[in-house]
């Protein structure tokens, strides 16, 4: 991560960790690893690194401080008029960070917003609900849960005045935009507030909470789906109908039903949210792929 210590010193994708404290990291786990990178913050871990291309050993001293990753990774004016967003989490805060980026932009002269959603696999609820409040006024639905249980039913609506409810929209998705993603992407479709440009998208409309058992283990339950202003349910895998085998299908087009936005366009359930407007994916060569993947 750009401005925090493994970057400020100089470490790169592709090393290689041999040693951590002068102890050898040979048939240790990344989880293992990782146990002995972390500590206080201000306190200093020594490595010792294998990088390819170097054929000496690289050792490095690095003081070790505490990693904040922002959810907006970068934003800034694609030209005179046109602002873009990339936007990686829905941690804590995204909703604010989106805002405070969004209004950087206005300053600058943006006329038109082009949302990045791609790879974002989602996060917190409450967040996704903050960032389409941006764009719509206080007390619109955003997303509802339902479940079996009533107390598992909940409606979220836009809780703030809108900083700009009027100005042009386009939000990017692919596979990999799922969740709270989703739940900006299906809102912004459903209220017609801005076009959508991609793929479809991941399909992960399920609430779940977590339950405390015996000898500290734990178990993650379903207890509800999302759905969007429209009605649709983001969820492209129906868990309730299994295949011979044991699988589970995606749901066929023989069982997706028509929804209306709000300006009455025809829209479709099934799993994800189709874009306005489709993209295909770049296809990359399988030596490009390879040498990606080792970094």
């Amino acid at each position: 991560y750009e401005g925090f210590p493994a970057q400020k010193n100089d470490l790169r994708s592709g090393d290689i960790i041999m040693e951590v404290n002068d102890k050898s990291m040979k048939g240790k786990t990344t989880d293992q690893i990782t146990e002995l990178l972390r500590g206080q913050s201000g306190t200093s871990v020594k490595i010792v690194i294998k990088r390819p291309g170097e054929d000496k050993l690289i050792e490095k001293s690095i003081e070790r401080a505490e990693i904040k990753i922002d959810n907006v990774s970068y934003y800034g004016m694609a030209d005179e008029k046109t602002g873009y967003i990339k936007l990686d989490n829905f941690y804590q805060n995204a909703g604010k960070e989106v805002k405070d980026a969004f209004v950087s932009l206005k300053d600058k002269g943006m006329k038109s917003c082009i949302i990045d959603l791609r790879g974002n696999g989602g996060g917190l609820l409450n967040e996704a609900v903050n960032i389409v409040n941006i764009f719509e006024e206080k007390g619109i639905t955003v997303v509802s849960t339902k479940g079996k249980l009533k107390d598992k039913n909940n409606t979220h609506r836009a809780l703030n005045p809108a900083i700009d409810t009027q100005i042009p929209l386009i939000v990017l998705v692919d596979r990999g935009s799922a969740s709270a993603s989703e739940i900006v992407t299906g809102a912004v479709q459903d209220l017609d507030r801005g076009v959508i440009i991609g793929e479809r998208t991941y399909g992960k409309g399920l609430v779940q909470n977590v339950l405390t058992l015996s000898y500290n283990t734990k178990l993650k339950v379903t207890v509800a789906k999302y759905y969007i202003p429209s009605g649709r349910c983001i969820q492209a895998i129906d868990y309730a109908h299994t295949n011979e085998d044991g699988s589970v299908a995606r749901i066929p087009d023989s069982l997706k039903v028509a929804f209306k936005t709000k300006a009455g366009r025809v829209i479709y359930d099934g799993g994800g949210i189709e874009p306005d407007i489709y993209l295909e994916p770049v296809k990359y060569s399988n030596i490009a792929t390879s040498l990606a993947s080792k970094y």
